[in-house]
């Protein structure tokens, strides 16, 4: 690749001349195409301050010809207003006369208008000629004014419609279209000079874009050709890189152009990146076989980014043989130490079988006792059952004791009630008795014919004793029936109050038996939990029973396999 490389670069020395750079054809073409452009925006400027000036210069000719317009219409008019004085000798045109001269002065700003755009010296000379002739013509007029005011009329009509009057007045008035004239023909040679020139920039203008265009056309075709072209086969060659095809050839020369220059780098990157894939393929093959003493054999060309490759391909040979060496000595370690394992698991076996038996006696144990505190929750379950229905029974019978209690109050009452009517009854009798003495005394008062109501007398008053014995009786029964009902209210309070502290005591004893039979249950589940605890520790027992002799038996199979990886260890070279 070396040698094409060489026959492609151009040969000075034999008469083959150097191809430009594209940077600088490039700015040679972008430079004319800038001066082209330069020369087109001066020119459109000169084009636009060129109509500018053109359409100032119209507007200034037109106000020219006003000002013109003006001069001459105010002379006429000074002339026309003196002769209709003259003629009709009415104020009006007196006065017109001299507010146009002293106050209008129409004529004197037509001429500083005139001045002030920019006249010829021929026009300001037909000014001068026409402002003294005019100033010429103001004495005879004024005279024929006065003329007029004093009754003079001919004369004055004479005076201005004289010879030299008309003569004066017809050369102003040549004097004036010659000025018009000369005002005109200044206007339309600058116009047509202005013309000219803008025209001339036009053109000018349009060549200079033809200019660019073609040079704009130039640098497409020389940047198509010469930079996207081989830009297209440098990106086809960079993909074909990209995909591992390092043998690809790339159909450009080298040269001293940007583009010969890339094909030049991108020859020597494809031959170096080839060169460095090759003595890393033969290192990794080496390395693959075994052989851990082989050395990269173009170090030279690991520069740069590609130092890195080289620092890790070394460190990658090291770390090797620094591993197989470790592992040679870990497999002599490993086989002299795997025997004392299988001996530790032997033993280990052994007493795990030993803890297992163990374990199942204690397991029994614990069933037994879980099975009784099982039976004890059961017990106190029913003895809660039976303290909250002697607490029910107890609650039911202080409700009656409270109802008789209160029906004992109602007989206490009820006694009362009858204790007044009985005191009424005794009242009665009483009050019977004595009328009975009365009517014996009335009946003993009236003799015979009295016997028979003292015979009724004597019997309403033994009747009336015997009801308040009666009463008496009733009420000594009633004192005591109500003196036996407070002692009775009395004794039902104490039984009541009895009743109250064994429904607390019953209601406390329930609670107790509550929070024992809670304390069994606890107690049932942690003997539950410890039983099954107890089971996965036999269970674990049993598994690490089995995992020890597995272990034995793996052990063995270590130091048979370690000894497989050394004789394979040995067959590498550090």
């Amino acid at each position: 690749m070396t040698k094409k490389h060489n026959r492609a670069k151009p040969k000075t020395e034999h008469g083959h001349r150097e191809k430009m750079k594209q940077s600088t054809a490039i700015k040679m073409l972008s430079s004319a195409s800038a001066v082209a452009l330069i020369l087109v925006f001066i020119l459109v400027i000169l084009n636009i301050q060129a109509n500018n000036r053109l359409t100032a210069f119209t507007q200034a000719s037109s106000d020219a010809s006003g000002f013109v317009g003006d001069f001459v219409d105010a002379s006429s008019y000074l002339t026309q207003e003196v002769r209709s004085y003259v003629v009709t000798g009415d104020q009006i045109h007196y006065d017109n006369y001299y507010r146009e001269v002293e106050t209008d002065q129409n004529r004197e700003r037509a001429v500083q208008g005139l001045k002030a755009l920019g006249i010829s010296e021929e026009e300001n000379s037909l000014i001068d000629r026409i402002q003294t002739l005019s100033n010429g013509l103001v004495p005879l007029e004024e005279q024929a004014m006065r003329m007029t005011q004093k009754g003079v009329n001919e004369d004055a009509i004479n005076l201005v419609y004289s010879g030299s009057y008309e003569n004066t007045v017809s050369e102003i008035h040549n004097l004036q279209d010659k000025l018009a004239e000369a005002t005109e023909k200044r206007v339309e040679t600058e116009r047509s000079r202005l013309n000219f020139w803008i025209n001339i920039f036009l053109y000018i203008t349009f060549a200079m874009l033809a200019v660019v265009v073609a040079v704009q056309i130039i640098i497409i075709r020389y940047v198509t050709r010469n930079i996207l072209r081989p830009l297209i086969l440098i990106e086809k060659d960079m993909e074909e890189m990209a995909l591992g095809n390092l043998d690809h050839k790339l159909a450009l020369a080298e040269d001293k152009t940007e583009v010969g220059k890339a094909v030049a780098a991108i020859n020597r990157s494809k031959q170096k990146t080839n060169t460095i894939v090759r003595d890393i393929d033969y290192v990794m093959g080496e390395l693959s076989a075994g052989n851990m003493t082989v050395r990269l054999a173009h170090t030279e060309h690991y520069t740069g980014a590609y130092t890195d490759i080289l620092t890790s391909m070394r460190k990658l040979k090291e770390a090797q043989s620094s591993t197989l060496k470790q592992i040679g000595a870990v497999s002599d370690q490993v086989a002299m130490e795997s025997g004392q394992v299988a001996g530790g698991a032997q033993a280990l076996a052994q007493g795990a079988t030993e803890q297992a038996s163990a374990v199942e006696e204690l397991s029994a144990t614990i069933s037994d006792i879980s099975t009784t505190a099982q039976a004890n929750a059961d017990n106190s379950s029913l003895a809660l059952k039976h303290s909250q229905q002697a607490a029910a029974f107890v609650a039911a019978s202080a409700e009656n004791i409270r109802k008789m209690v209160t029906a004992m109050g109602d007989i206490s009452r009820s006694s009362q009630e009858i204790g007044k009517i009985i005191a009424t009854i005794e009242n009665i009798a009483f009050q019977t008795n004595i009328l009975a003495l009365n009517a014996a005394v009335e009946a003993a008062r009236a003799g015979v014919a009295g016997k028979g109501f003292a015979v009724v007398a004597d019997e309403v008053r033994n009747l009336a004793s015997k009801s308040d014995e009666a009463a008496k009786a009733t009420q000594e029964l009633i004192h005591g029936s109500v003196e036996s009902v407070k002692r009775g209210e009395m004794i039902v309070e104490q039984v009541s109050q009895a009743l109250e502290s064994t429904i607390e005591a019953a209601q406390k004893a329930e609670a107790d038996i509550a929070q024992i039979t809670s304390a069994i249950r606890e107690e049932t589940e942690s003997i539950s939990q410890v039983a099954e605890g107890i089971e996965q520790i036999s269970t674990v027992i049993q598994t690490n029973s089995a995992t020890s002799e597995e272990s034995a038996a793996a052990s063995e199979e270590l130091s048979s396999q370690a000894a497989r990886l050394k004789e394979l260890v040995s067959r590498f070279k550090i």
